[in-house]
């Protein structure tokens, strides 16, 4: 069963702000819910990059690289990329 675009649209702004808020976990169960109401759901693409997001900001960034390298897989023309990239990278002193 498809889940309705509004549905979606609430549960991935559920997760970014608490990503905005800085917690991750939350965020992640956010997205969650998604994956499990709306597994093909028009926004798919959009909760895989929140994923990676949520996941490398909590410090889970080896599974956060696993997924950005799936996720560029998937989709490596997307806009989200450099984002992700940037997140999941390791911090270089200033």
């Amino acid at each position: 069963s498809t889940c309705a675009l509004p549905e979606e649209l609430a549960l991935l702004r559920e997760a970014q702000s608490a990503l905005d808020q800085g917690e991750t976990a939350r965020s992640l169960a956010a997205l969650e819910q998604h994956a499990a109401r709306c597994p093909n759901g028009a926004l798919a693409q959009e909760r895989a990059a929140a994923r990676v997001l949520a996941l490398c900001q909590g410090g889970r960034t080896t599974e956060g690289l696993s997924e950005l390298t799936a996720f560029k897989a998937s989709a490596p023309r997307s806009p989200h990329l450099r984002r992700l990239e940037a997140a999941c990278s390791p911090k270089s002193p200033p």
